[in-house]
């Protein structure tokens, strides 16, 4: 459950510019192609976000649980196999589970980044593509130019 919280954060932090843009005599150029490059973030907030996830990670299994099950159980206070934090409960599932989530975070980061500069460099492709087809939709439903087959 946190990895897939921590998965969403990057995925919703993710940021790269869009370094490659047609240049300016290129007949396929759109003033709207510029748009969409600035709307993606800057290129160290992928970066910026893996970090502050890292440290999120820590803090939430840094948070103390012990206090919490000595009053669900007050039998077991002092118990040295009792765990205090969350970090503690999942390193009894798995030894490296901080390790994981950290790994899961640069994985995750790595990923952003990655589909964000695919998605500067297919978005104008991906917008005519759109627009292409809905002015066909358009003369289809409205009786206009028809193609060959």
């Amino acid at each position: 459950m946190l990895r897939k919280l921590i998965l969403a954060g990057v995925a919703a932090a993710i940021a790269v510019p869009a370094a490659a843009q047609p240049p300016r005599y290129d007949p396929r150029y759109d003033p709207r192609d510029d748009e969409i490059a600035r709307s993606l973030p800057a290129p160290g907030d992928v970066a910026r976000a893996g970090g502050t996830l890292h440290r999120l990670v820590d803090a939430l299994l840094d948070i103390r649980v012990g206090p919490v099950l000595d009053a669900l159980e007050p039998e077991g206070r002092g118990d040295p196999r009792r765990p205090d934090t969350l970090g503690d409960v999942a390193r009894r599932e798995d030894p490296y589970a901080r390790t994981k989530l950290h790994v899961g975070v640069d994985r995750a980061t790595a990923g952003a980044s990655a589909a964000t500069r695919e998605v500067a460099i297919l978005a104008p492709t991906l917008r005519r593509s759109i627009e292409d087809a809905v002015r066909r939709v358009d003369d289809a439903v409205n009786g206009g130019p028809r193609r060959g087959w």
